[in-house]
């Protein structure tokens, strides 16, 4: 089974602005309905839980796994953050962005964004999620393209 790691701007982007789960709840309980291929690291719930208490109280109320990083993933994240200098530029990814990518490339799975990359900057301490994965050869869609992998309309 195909398994879904999400960054974390997912669950804020969509929860507070595009998909507001008062407007829109037939969406989160559908993304509830398919918690087995939705994995949630837990450097990514505990990013939600310094950013967004209302999502980390919806997902703790789900049937969602909140998965540790592995020494294997951890080994991995940090050789790609000395590849692409995370930590050094505010628009680039970041260490918790960097073990999505390398959790999502030792599993085989797919990294699930709202971040686009139009453009490949010079400097890679500015490579967003999808331009790592795409150097890295990681699957990485977007959060609608989910939509339509699952099969959840609203």
């Amino acid at each position: 089974m195909r398994l879904y790691g999400f960054d974390t701007n997912i669950f804020i982007t969509a929860w507070w602005h595009t998909y507001p789960s008062d407007i829109f709840p037939t969406l989160w309980t559908q993304l509830s309905q398919n918690s087995k291929q939705i994995t949630i690291l837990q450097p990514i719930f505990t990013e939600l839980k310094k950013k967004a208490d209302a999502v980390c109280n919806w997902i703790e109320a789900q049937p969602f796994q909140v998965e540790p990083i592995t020494i294997e993933m951890n080994q991995k994240a940090l050789d790609m953050e000395a590849r692409y200098q995370t930590g050094k530029s505010p628009r680039g990814a970041d260490s918790v962005d960097i073990q999505l990518i390398a959790w999502a490339k030792i599993t085989g799975n797919t990294v699930v964004t709202f971040e686009s990359q139009l453009n490949i900057p010079d400097k890679v301490y500015n490579y967003k999620i999808p331009t790592i994965c795409k150097r890295e050869q990681v699957n990485c869609i977007l959060f609608v393209d989910l939509l339509r992998d699952l099969r959840i309309s609203i």
